[in-house]
């Protein structure tokens, strides 16, 4: 993953510094994954522990 897009619901929106971004990873296979590899949200989780000062909540 390289980069993030942001979808909001006003036009306009902007997110402040003290708003988390919240991520809901959907489907089944997607999100679940497999025996001996990590799931989606893993891998999300990863992602965004690297990416500094992004206050983020992944929820579902």
């Amino acid at each position: 993953m390289n980069q993030v897009s942001i979808v909001t619901s006003q036009a306009g929106a902007v997110i402040g510094h003290d708003d988390a971004m919240r991520f809901l990873p959907v489907g089944d296979s997607m999100t679940i994954g497999a025996t001996g590899d990590f799931t989606w949200r893993y891998r999300l989780w990863q992602h965004l522990e690297a990416c500094p000062g992004l206050p983020y909540e992944i929820v579902g």
